[in-house]
């Protein structure tokens, strides 16, 4: 069966003012009428029932998550005390699920990303299922890109193995500007999407191999998932293991190699460690103010806004407002967000140091801004 692990333990810190701990972007419904955590459950109906989604979050999330999300049982949310990166929790969710489905195919989302081609979307999550299956393969999505992107990872294709499936060259951390350009002319990368597909025994065993402290730690988790110790065992175990995500822990080291051992259906002339499927379906990441532009109506002169404002002789400017009328007059290629409780005036070519701003603001007297 398919099963779908969704990661929703993150911040949002470059969406401050309006993302904070107990409410990060995730819970948030900046983008359309629902939350993005949301329409990432809604995007896999059809494929996941709702009792094959394995939520996992943060303590200071849970509350609103399980609010939102009413139809995934309560027993599918695994709470973490802190977080580590992606690598541990993908590895608690999944012997959360060996214990239920020892050979599931499992899914894994972000739960703060946006893809309106639901049709195309799941065509490409078939398609990485029975790559999944067959090969015993780790399937990931890339992205092509459409600008110079400097925030993204990037993955550069190898062979191509079927239409829209290519062998994993390599993956490349977030580039300078100069070797993003580089990368987007030579049409061989993709953006790293950080969605991946495959077995619960091949993930197992992959752990097992390269990350093996991780393993170590909390492997012993399957026996109590689901148990009322279990969140406790969690809670200990993370405090020794370091933060380390899936795509440097496992990903990037499964290059030139060929794991068949977790093969449910064994090809061994066939299998190989890592696919990438050139994805079908539109996307976007969504990591910060500026990127709201394009899911925002605009006026004349370039101006995204969500919320009442009023402008004079004001370009390329986005301004989000809860319930106050937000004014400018002259004002150029700014971000302006006005919450209860908080207003954040930053240039857009500045956006991604908001998540400093929140990193100053939680060490000081003014934490409880965050």
């Amino acid at each position: 069966m398919i099963w779908a692990i969704i990661m929703a333990g993150g911040r949002g810190t470059r969406f401050w003012p309006k993302s904070r701990l107990a409410h990060p972007k995730q819970l948030l419904d900046i983008v359309g009428e629902k939350t993005m955590i949301e329409e990432t459950v809604n995007r896999l109906s059809g494929l996941v029932p709702t009792g094959r989604i394995v939520i996992v979050t943060h303590r200071d999330q849970a509350m609103e998550a399980r609010r939102l999300l009413k139809k995934v049982p309560s027993k599918n949310f695994i709470i973490e005390s802190t977080g580590r990166n992606t690598a541990p929790c993908i590895l608690l969710a999944s012997l959360w699920i060996k214990k239920r489905d020892p050979d599931a195919i499992t899914v894994v989302l972000p739960a703060d990303q946006i893809v309106h081609d639901k049709r195309n979307f799941l065509k490409d999550i078939k398609t990485a299922c029975g790559l999944a299956r067959q090969r015993g393969a780790h399937v990931t999505f890339g992205i092509k890109p459409v600008f110079p992107a400097t925030g993204y990872g990037y993955i550069e294709r190898g062979e191509n193995v079927a239409a829209s499936v290519f062998k994993v060259r390599r993956f490349i951390e977030k580039p300078a500007a100069k070797t993003a350009e580089r990368f987007v002319k030579s049409g061989r990368y993709l953006w790293n999407s950080g969605m991946f597909v495959w077995s619960i025994p091949t993930i197992v065993e992959s752990f097992k191999k390269y990350l093996p402290a991780v393993f170590r730690a909390l492997k012993d988790y399957e026996q109590i998932a689901g148990a009322s110790k279990a969140a406790s065992f969690a809670n200990r175990a993370y405090r020794r293991i370091t933060p380390i995500s899936v795509d440097y822990g496992i990903m990037e080291k499964l290059i030139n190699e060929a794991p068949c051992t977790g093969l449910i259906k064994p090809v061994p002339d066939t299998c190989i460690g890592s696919f990438v499927i050139k994805a079908h379906f539109d996307w976007s990441d969504c990591g910060s103010w500026n990127e709201l532009a394009a899911f925002w109506p605009k006026d004349a002169s370039g101006n995204a806004s969500r919320g009442k404002v009023a402008l004079l002789n004001s370009r390329g400017n986005i301004f989000y407002s809860e319930k106050r009328l937000i004014g400018a007059v002259g004002l150029r290629d700014t971000i302006v967000v006005d919450t209860d409780d908080a207003i954040l005036i930053c240039p857009k070519n500045h956006a991604q140091e908001i998540k400093r701003l929140v990193e100053t603001l939680s060490m000081g007297k003014l934490k409880r801004y965050v």
